[in-house]
């Protein structure tokens, strides 16, 4: 009888432990970093370019310890009729199965994102081996060229948009979205697509010229399909509207001396935004408050003294509004598009009222009356109170 329960107990484990049937050796597989999506000179194609890592030149060296000469990343690429198609294409010439899973980005070139954007994101949308956090953003131009831009400090340009991004806060200059942002800004019919805006830069030395990715600003779409740009100045007006957290240096004129600049940096800030019926009139009310450091002033007087900080603090809030109403105006008057979510606001607070205006709210939202306030206060001066040198 024991030997019977023994016999059956091996039985059982060695059923249990058959291994992974789907099991791939890392040895094995093409590590993705960057995706670009590029429209194709054939009529109707995507083209489809990846960034594949080399193991052993992203760590420094070569299986007998020397320094490798090689580039630390291998840039290819393949045309389809739609991406999975390319993807199908790009398989038959690599020779490792290609690993989606560590994809730090997905660019898409300005031509194809100005046709729509919805039929190519559609194929990382539906696979289970992408991140809904893997960012989103678009080149002006074509996103082959920035795959194959030089890397500067880093190894790969697929890094260099990971650190970009993820210092971007320090100067608030680029929105940042990823796959699932975009989806549910897709699927509501309240607001419009925004993502990181791309552009290669030449940098020039003393030996030549080269080309690097830079964030310059933000790609605002109808729907699915690219109108236009935000600069940075106004990209950074719409993130302290729509009350993400914003840093970066404001200079504003001395309130002594006219011809210089003091430069101050926002440390906090906050949004509310409440739309209001009045009269039966549709208006949204944005309440800004922003909290600054002096970290440089180039005038030689004391701005310790309390009548100065308040017209710091008055500059400062100046400052900040042209660069919201530059935004809002941009949206409102050139692209006549909702960036902000102002038709989120008001579905949430009157949703009788947007069923009614639901279907016709890119009429309205271009003759929307937004009513803006600001409060600004200045901090800190720093560690110092008084000028460095006296006149």
């Amino acid at each position: 009888m024991k030997k019977r329960i023994a016999v059956f107990l091996i039985l059982v484990l060695l059923l249990t432990n058959s291994g992974c049937w789907s099991r791939v050796e890392i040895e094995d597989l093409a590590v993705v970093l960057l995706i670009g999506l590029d429209k194709a000179k054939e009529e109707g194609k995507v083209r489809l370019t990846v960034q594949l890592a080399r193991p052993a030149e992203m760590v420094g060296g070569t299986a007998e310890g020397g320094r490798s000469t090689k580039k630390a990343v291998w840039v290819t690429g393949s045309t389809g009729d739609s991406v999975y198609d390319a993807q199908q294409n790009l398989s038959m010439h690599v020779s490792r199965e290609i690993f989606w899973a560590h994809t730090r980005a997905i660019i898409i070139g300005e031509e194809l994102a100005r046709e729509g954007i919805a039929p190519v994101i559609d194929f990382f949308d539906r696979r289970r081996d992408f991140r809904r956090r893997i960012g989103i953003a678009v080149v002006k131009g074509e996103a082959r060229e920035l795959l194959e831009a030089e890397p500067g400090l880093e190894k790969a340009s697929g890094q260099v948009y990971s650190g970009l991004l993820v210092r971007q806060f320090r100067h608030s200059k680029a929105t940042i979205s990823d796959l699932r942002d975009i989806y549910e800004m897709l699927t509501s019919k309240g607001i419009h697509p925004t993502t990181s805006r791309f552009e290669l830069v030449k940098l020039k030395d003393e030996k030549n010229t080269k080309k690097q990715p830079k964030l310059t600003g933000t790609a605002v779409f109808r729907d699915d399909k690219l109108i236009g740009w935000l600069d940075e100045a106004e990209t950074r007006g719409f993130l302290l509207l729509i009350g993400k957290k914003v840093t970066g240096v404001f200079p504003v004129k001395c309130p002594v001396c006219e011809e210089k600049n003091v430069s101050i940096v926002l440390t906090r800030s906050s949004t509310s935004i409440k739309p209001q019926l009045v009269n039966g009139e549709l208006i949204i009310t944005v309440q800004i408050k922003a909290e600054g450091d002096v970290r440089e002033q180039m005038c030689q007087d004391d701005l310790s003294r309390p009548e100065i900080i308040e017209m710091l603090n008055q500059r400062l809030a100046q400052a900040i509004k042209a660069e919201v109403i530059a935004a809002l105006n941009k949206a409102q008057r050139n692209y006549q598009v909702d960036i902000f979510g102002f038709g989120e606001v008001v579905r949430r607070k009157f949703p009788k009222l947007w069923q009614k205006i639901e279907y016709k709210w890119d009429e309205e939202f271009p003759e929307l009356p937004v009513k803006i306030s600001i409060e600004a206060k200045i901090r800190r001066l720093g560690m110092i109170l008084e000028p460095t040198t006296k006149p």
